[in-house]
C-alpha cells in the first residue's frame, strides 16, 4: 500500500512538471513556423476516416473524408478468429457493436453481422444523417473502394503475431504497398512487418509521457522520468527498429523534441490532435502531418491560416 502511494505521488509530482513544460512549448512555438509553404505540405489524415461525421472505421467514414479533401486515412485493424483482417479499433466489441468479447474471438461470418452505425447514432442524437445498419469493413473491402485515391495508415492494433503478414497479404492483393504505411503502438508489430518486408513503410506510435512513465515505473525505474526523457527513448526505440517515423500526441510536440526526431533522421506526424490549438501546435512544432477527425475542418482552418500569412508577408514588402 505505502509503496503505491509513494509510486502514485512520484508520478504526480512528474505530471506537475511536464504540464508546466508543456505550457512553455506552446509559447515557445507560437509564430516560429507555420509558413505558408510549409503549412501546403502539411497532411491532414482522416482520423478513422471523417470520424466526427460518421462512424469511424467504416465505409461511410472513409467516403466522407474523402469528400471532405483527404487525401489521406488512419484506420485499425485486427484479425477475426479465422484469420480476416477487420477494421476496428476497441479492444472489445461491446460498447460500439453490443457484441461481446473481442474482434479475435468471432468468425469473420459473425463479424459480418455486426451494426456499428446504431452507436453513432445514439452518441449524436442532432444529426439529420443515419447510419443505422452500417457494418463492420475488412482491409480488403476499403482498399478495394478506395484504391489509389487514398493512402492510408494503417494502424496495427493488437501485438497478434500474425497481424502483419495478413495485413500486407491483403495490401498486396490490392497492389496498394506504396501508398501504405503500418503504424503501431506495438514495436513487435511493426518489426514483423519489417522482417517479411524491409521496404514497408513504418511509423512507431509513441504513448503519452504519462503512459510512458507509469510503464517505467512498473518496471521499477526511478530515472529520466520527465516528458522529454521518455520521448526520447521512445524515439530511440524507433531508430533502433529501423522505422521511417513516429507519431507524437500533438500537446507534446515542441522545439527540442522535434529537433531530436530530425536528428535521428525520422519523419514527423501529430496524433491527438483534438482542436485548431491542437492543430497548430503540430504545425508550428514542425510535424509533417497530423491525425484528425474532422479533415474538411482542419484543412479549412489550415487554408485560413495560409491566407493570413501568405497577406501579412506580402504587406510586410
Amino acid at each position: 500500500m505505502l509503496r503505491r502511494l509513494a509510486l502514485r505521488w512520484i508520478a504526480r509530482g512528474y505530471e506537475v512538471a511536464d504540464s508546466i513544460e508543456r505550457r512553455s512549448a506552446r509559447l515557445a512555438v507560437v509564430g516560429s513556423g507555420g509558413d505558408p509553404d510549409s503549412m501546403r505540405d502539411f497532411a491532414v489524415i482522416a482520423h478513422r476516416g471523417a470520424s466526427a461525421d460518421a462512424p469511424e472505421n467504416t465505409l461511410p467514414a472513409f467516403r466522407e473524408a474523402l469528400l471532405q479533401g483527404a487525401r489521406e486515412i488512419e484506420l485499425d485493424v485486427q484479425l477475426s478468429r479465422d484469420g480476416e483482417v477487420f477494421v476496428f479499433h476497441d479492444a472489445s466489441l461491446a460498447a460500439k457493436t453490443g457484441a461481446r468479447g473481442a474482434v479475435r474471438d468471432h468468425a469473420a461470418a459473425r463479424l459480418r453481422e455486426l451494426e456499428i452505425g446504431g452507436w453513432f447514432d445514439a452518441s449524436h442524437p442532432g444529426r439529420s444523417e443515419r447510419f443505422a445498419g452500417t457494418r463492420l469493413a475488412t482491409l480488403a473491402e476499403v482498399l478495394a473502394e478506395f484504391g489509389e485515391r487514398l493512402r492510408y495508415q494503417i494502424e496495427l492494433k493488437a501485438p497478434d503475431a500474425e497481424l502483419p503478414q495478413r495485413a500486407l497479404a491483403v495490401i498486396d492483393r490490392h497492389g496498394l504497398r506504396a501508398h501504405v504505411t503500418l503504424t503501431s503502438f506495438h514495436s513487435d508489430a511493426l518489426a514483423r512487418a519489417r522482417a517479411l518486408d524491409a521496404d514497408v513503410a513504418t511509423c512507431a506510435l509513441v504513448r503519452t509521457p504519462r503512459l510512458l512513465r507509469a510503464e517505467a515505473i512498473q518496471r521499477g525505474e526511478s530515472r529520466g522520468l520527465r516528458a522529454g526523457a521518455l520521448l526520447r527513448r521512445a524515439i530511440e526505440t524507433a531508430v533502433d527498429g529501423a522505422f521511417d517515423g513516429v507519431a507524437l500526441a500533438a500537446p507534446y510536440l515542441e522545439p527540442r523534441i522535434v529537433d531530436f526526431t530530425r536528428s535521428r533522421g525520422l519523419r514527423l506526424r501529430a496524433w491527438r490532435v483534438r482542436s485548431e490549438a491542437d492543430l497548430d501546435q503540430a504545425v508550428d512544432a514542425g510535424a509533417e502531418a497530423a491525425t484528425v477527425d474532422w479533415p474538411g475542418r482542419a484543412r479549412a482552418h489550415l487554408s485560413q491560416r495560409r491566407s493570413g500569412r501568405g497577406k501579412a508577408a506580402r504587406s510586410a514588402r
